[in-house]
């Protein structure tokens, strides 16, 4: 299962339609309880946190950073619009920074692939 933290529908509806398209089971989550809720009832195999959430300009870093403690090795893509980041980037060996705005949910499942193969 991947888990995916995006509070934008249209970015999700994409994003969900070629995961599920590729053989991923997707659960969706639009807020940091609703995350937190999933997780707490099944471990995902990998997880899409959009950074910059209604609820604040690094909610989704916040969010990450807490569930990064938790599952270290979980491969992680977080997604962001802000010119401060370096997109491309890795922040360690299972988690990459992609600029929302030129991914396209192909790229995702690239990238969560790629991730993927770094556990093995």
């Amino acid at each position: 299962m991947i888990l995916i933290l995006d509070d934008e529908p249209h970015f999700v509806a994409a994003y969900q339609e070629v995961l599920e398209i590729e053989g991923f089971e997707v659960s969706l989550s639009k807020d940091e309880e609703e995350f937190f809720t999933i997780l707490g009832a099944a471990v995902p195999e990998a997880v899409i946190i959009d950074i910059m959430l209604t609820s604040g300009y690094d909610a989704g870093l916040n969010i990450y950073t807490r569930f990064r403690h938790m599952y270290p090795d979980i491969p992680t893509i977080l997604l962001t619009n802000r010119e401060d980041l370096k997109t491309g980037s890795d922040i360690d060996k299972f988690t990459k920074i992609l600029c929302k705005r030129d991914v396209t949910p192909m790229d995702l499942v690239d990238n969560i692939n790629s991730l993927f193969a770094k556990r093995d």
